[in-house]
């Protein structure tokens, strides 16, 4: 699957913010300033990287994301 197509961009996305926000949890920001911090670090990651090349399980980096309330994996 090419990592061009719209669809696999967008649950690219999904997945880097989703992990974005896990880290960000343990820094006492707002809903909301969290919600924009990941935003932004997931664009900024998602333009330097095709996570279709890499391994996200390499070396245990990848944050478990049964930790998720089900309202942040709607978003």
């Amino acid at each position: 699957m090419s990592s061009n197509l719209v669809a696999e961009k967008k649950k690219q996305a999904r997945l880097v913010k989703d992990q974005v926000r896990l880290v960000l949890r343990n820094y006492n920001l707002s809903p909301e300033e969290l919600d924009k911090a990941a935003q932004d670090i997931s664009d900024v990651v998602l333009t330097s990287w095709d996570l279709t090349l890499s391994n996200m399980d390499y070396a245990g980096t990848w944050f478990d994301q049964s930790q998720l309330t089900p309202k942040e994996i709607e978003e």
